[in-house]
């Protein structure tokens, strides 16, 4: 063998160890690298069993994420159907017999004081006038019969629907019932016919006939008025129901307007001396409080024996 070939294999052999010292990282790092992960993650799990729940829970998350991304995996975010905000109830719009007929009946009465109304115009506007007019005139009553049957309708339509209102309101969310809205609707009707003769009585005693005339002209021309607005109101609440309380209260809140336009009218005509103070709010008590309390309580007991 000559020297050539026994100098080879000490040759080779650190080509060979330096070949394998290259290629010996790949390996060893990878299995190297193990460990490190492990013993980082134990020192991060045992710095985190001392650390608060939100902080644990944040370490957690950042770890995960931190796996998550070595191992080109990502998160994704699932959204559910979210519940809505607002979630409307049920209402029960449907029309009973007895809506059917209230209906009806108020649809009669609209008719007849448009029919009314074609020529009364002039007479609307006098009927504005009178609610605070004070000045006596002897010919303030000479109405012909056309406008006085107008005006009698329209007072007979403001207690009709005010009765149908209070019925309404005191039976919210109830099918209405066409026998107990007639009764009360014939309470209300009771009402205005003892309101106007005890106006009449109060005028007559306390004054002379033109100022009474005059006075009780002021009734009834604000509470025809009224009748243009609730008459509205009414089929408002017969058509929808549920919204009879909220539409009460607008109609109570036109009553007391009208109410007061009549009282305000009453205290320029009496209001003369202390005397007369005292009487009037004497008056005030008797018949424009404990009447309307009156009927409130009665519609209630009657409501209460007819249900």
């Amino acid at each position: 063998m000559s020297a050539d070939t026994l100098h080879t294999p000490h040759q080779s052999a650190p080509q060979s160890a330096h070949q394998s010292a290259r290629q010996a990282p790949k390996h060893v790092t990878r299995q190297a690298a193990r460990p490190a992960a492990k013993q980082a993650a134990a020192q991060a799990s045992g710095q985190t069993a001392h650390l608060p729940a939100d902080s644990v829970t944040l370490a957690d998350s950042l770890a995960r994420a931190d796996s998550l991304k070595a191992l080109n995996v990502h998160e994704a975010m699932v959204f559910d159907r979210a519940e809505p905000l607002f979630r409307q109830e049920p209402r029960d719009n449907a029309i009973g017999f007895g809506d059917s007929w209230l209906m009806i009946g108020l649809l009669i009465l609209m008719v007849a004081i448009g029919l009314k109304f074609r020529n009364s115009s002039k007479f609307i506007a006098s009927l504005l006038r009178e609610t605070t007019n004070t000045r006596r005139r002897h010919n303030v009553f000479d109405d012909t019969v056309r406008e006085s049957s107008f005006l009698l309708l329209l007072n007979v339509v403001a207690l009709l629907s005010g009765g149908l209102l209070l019925y309404l309101a005191l039976t919210a969310g109830t099918q209405p019932e066409l026998p107990a809205a007639l009764a009360t609707m014939g309470v209300t009707l009771l009402y205005g016919l003892f309101i106007w003769v005890a106006y009449c009585v109060t005028g007559w005693i306390f004054s002379d006939s033109d100022t009474m005339h005059l006075w009780v002209r002021g009734h009834t021309a604000a509470q025809g008025l009224l009748s243009i607005l609730l008459l509205p109101l009414a089929l408002a609440a017969v058509v929808d129901p549920p919204i009879a309380p909220e539409v009460a209260w607008v109609a109570a809140g036109v009553f007391l307007v009208a109410k007061m336009l009549f009282i305000f009218k009453g205290a320029r005509i009496f209001l003369h001396g202390f005397s007369s103070i005292m009487l009037f709010f004497y008056y005030l008590c008797s018949l424009e409080i404990v009447p309307l309390v009156l009927v409130y309580i009665g519609v209630k007991q009657l409501l209460a024996v007819m249900g």
